[in-house]
């Protein structure tokens, strides 16, 4: 069947699998994306392609061979399941998202408020990236990697900035995506990749604003914050977050998202 991917036939393919020889499924579909072939791609991953751990395919591994050879309509096929099936996944924490930025919203325009952040357990890539917006490749990498182990995401995203000050470049941002405390995943996974599972700290106090719209005047946000912790006497001890309540990826204006900005205070 590997052969047949490698040549793009995709008949050929269809009737090994069906025919007993669907444990090459995992080999096909890698060689598929690497060749950009995505028909074989799609109608393998429909399969539901399910191994142990000695043939599963590594969804991360698919994309990073799609890209290496320029297929760009495979990764974006790729990065788009992954995130619908992320979606799909954590449908019965979509009340609790809701809730969450429906609060927000109602603080909006408000004072930043003082509150306390839970302890909570992430899915984590750390990099220094060109800008703000270059994240988004960690993201790809980030949901690929929890599609791949089929790990449900336990509240709205977010991202953790390391610098002390706004930078033009050279940004160093870790993004997060949160599971379950009890998630079964390999807590050594960071041995053999960058990708990372650990738990953020509760922290028991932080500056808190909502920003409502475009991440592109974020700054503003920025600004009512730290004007606020200057009035209060506080002043930041640990590095700020960002936490994505609500987004869409269809409202290219970005005016109906909401995002927290949660500066960790003494």
């Amino acid at each position: 069947m590997v052969g047949a991917a490698t040549h793009n036939k995709l008949t050929t393919v269809q009737w090994l699998y069906l025919h007993g020889h669907h444990r090459d499924g995992d080999a096909a579909i890698l060689k598929a994306a690497e060749y950009g072939y995505v028909r074989i791609v799609e109608w393998l991953n429909a399969q539901e392609l399910v191994f142990d751990d000695e043939h599963s395919y590594n969804l991360d591994t698919a994309v990073q061979l799609a890209a290496s050879r320029g297929h760009t309509d495979v990764v974006v096929w790729f990065l788009a399941c992954s995130l619908g099936a992320l979606i799909k996944a954590n449908a019965a924490n979509g009340p609790a998202c809701d809730a969450d930025a429906a609060a927000a919203i109602e603080a909006a325009g408000k004072p930043p408020a003082i509150k306390n952040l839970p302890a909570v357990r992430v899915v984590a890539l750390r990099a220094v990236i060109d800008n703000y917006r270059a994240q988004r490749t960690l993201w790809d990498q980030v949901l690929a990697f929890t599609r791949a182990r089929g790990l449900a995401i336990a509240g709205p995203c977010l991202t953790i900035y390391y610098d002390q000050e706004y930078k033009e470049k050279d940004v160093d941002a870790e993004v997060c995506l949160p599971i379950a405390m009890d998630a079964n995943v390999n807590e050594e996974v960071g041995s053999t990749s960058s990708i990372t599972i650990r738990t953020l700290t509760a922290v028991p106090r932080a500056a808190s604003v909502v920003h409502l719209g475009s991440y592109d005047k974020l700054n503003l946000s920025y600004m009512k914050l730290h004007e606020s912790i200057g009035s209060e006497g506080l002043r930041p001890n640990a590095p700020v977050r960002e936490v994505y309540l609500r987004m869409n990826v269809e409202d290219s204006s970005e005016s109906s998202f909401v995002t927290e900005i949660q500066q960790p205070v003494a």
